[in-house]
């Protein structure tokens, strides 16, 4: 960089952000969002960190997990009545309380489950979010979509300007990197090769169709069969899945590991056989691009963002059809080269995906919203 661009960085006008974290919570609840956002803004940081200050509104119980984040000039806050000036919202959930007359907001929006799937969710929640949605459609300056997928359901349904719609894929893969590391002198607590769905036991995420397919594979495989393993937020649903698992006579072949720091995680990765993942409804998919990074084949849905994320790098099943899954299962567990051929196909896969490409993206369509300018696109 000559000296006058280093010159003309510096008296670039300083932006500061609110993102609202208020209905984050500690540890994995939340699903793909949190590695999303950590990941996104810290590559900001990295990046362009001069450029930015940061107001993190969130709880004091998921500050520990936020501190990485903050840097001199950053601060949490537990309010706008706290909060100093913004030049710019950051509403990673969508809708935002803090948003005020004044305040361009970025909306990033993950899925439209309510309206596409609506039998995921409690009727008072399709509701909920509908009217939500509807407000953000009409206040929100732009929207950050996480498929192009995702983008087309939100120009669908509540018939967004494309103009204020921009779409960053989730390279956020390599947050995995230096936990691989430390993984490495951590034993994975169930040895490998397994099944591995890493997801959190929401009904979208299809573990009953799953737990039948697994039920089929199985019985034809036998004492050669390889386990099944879960990661994901214990709730109340993760113990019904369990007593599924018991009713069917799966118990010690369905393993529920529940939610993992990012060391123990990276472990399991390293010990899985294969990624399998029959969700009904994503917006992306991120454990595609950590199964590519890790090495492991993919049997996926063949539904909504799911093949634009994989590529010709998964094997694609209906995910309602318990026998294509078993199947599916059974060719993989037992066709050593076909996984080899899934595994470098993968490679070649994650190649296309940049996360310093997406998070400049994010970061320029925060400053456009904050100078009130269109951003590239």
């Amino acid at each position: 960089m000559r000296w006058w661009q280093r010159a003309a960085a510096w008296v670039r006008p300083r932006v500061t952000v609110g993102v609202d974290l208020l209905l984050m919570q500690p540890r994995g609840a939340n699903g793909g969002v949190k590695p999303l956002v950590f990941s996104f803004l810290q590559e900001i940081q990295r990046a362009e960190g001069r450029r930015f200050r940061f107001v993190f509104f969130a709880s004091a119980e998921l500050a520990p997990e936020l501190q990485p984040l903050l840097r001199p000039g950053d601060r949490r806050c537990a309010g706008m009545e706290a909060a100093p000036h913004l030049d710019v919202l950051y509403a990673p959930f969508g809708r935002s309380t803090l948003m005020r007359p004044g305040v361009p907001t970025v909306s990033l929006i993950v899925d439209l489950l309510h309206r596409d799937l609506p039998s995921a969710l409690p009727i008072e929640e399709v509701n909920y979010r509908h009217e939500w949605f509807g407000q953000i459609a009409q206040a929100a300056t732009s929207f950050q979509c996480i498929s192009h997928y995702t983008a087309g359901r939100l120009q669908a349904h509540y018939d967004v300007d494309p103009a204020k719609i921009f779409v960053t894929h989730l390279p956020v893969h390599r947050r995995l990197e230096t936990a691989s590391e430390l993984a490495r002198a951590v034993a994975s607590p169930v040895p490998g090769p397994f099944f591995f769905y890493p997801a959190n036991f929401w009904p979208h995420k299809n573990h009953e169709t799953l737990i039948e397919a697994y039920r089929i594979y199985h019985d034809t495989a036998g004492a050669s069969a390889w386990p099944l393993v879960f990661t994901g937020h214990a709730d109340a649903r993760m113990e019904t899945l369990k007593e599924l698992v018991t009713r069917s006579d799966l118990s010690g072949q369905v393993i529920f590991l529940g939610h993992l720091e990012d060391a123990q995680f990276a472990a399991v990765w390293h010990a899985a056989g294969a990624l399998v993942y029959p969700s009904l409804h994503e917006g992306f998919g991120i454990p595609l691009l950590e199964a590519m990074a890790f090495g492991c084949p993919i049997v996926a849905s063949d539904a909504t963002s799911l093949p634009e994320v994989g590529g010709d790098a998964c094997i694609y099943v209906d995910p309602r059809d318990a026998r294509a899954l078993a199947a599916a299962l059974r060719q993989i567990a037992n066709e050593p080269r076909l996984r080899e051929d899934y595994v470098s196909r993968g490679h070649r896969r994650l190649a296309e995906f940049s996360l310093p490409r997406e998070a400049a993206m994010l970061s320029q369509h925060l400053v456009a919203a904050a100078l009130h300018r269109s951003a590239p696109r």
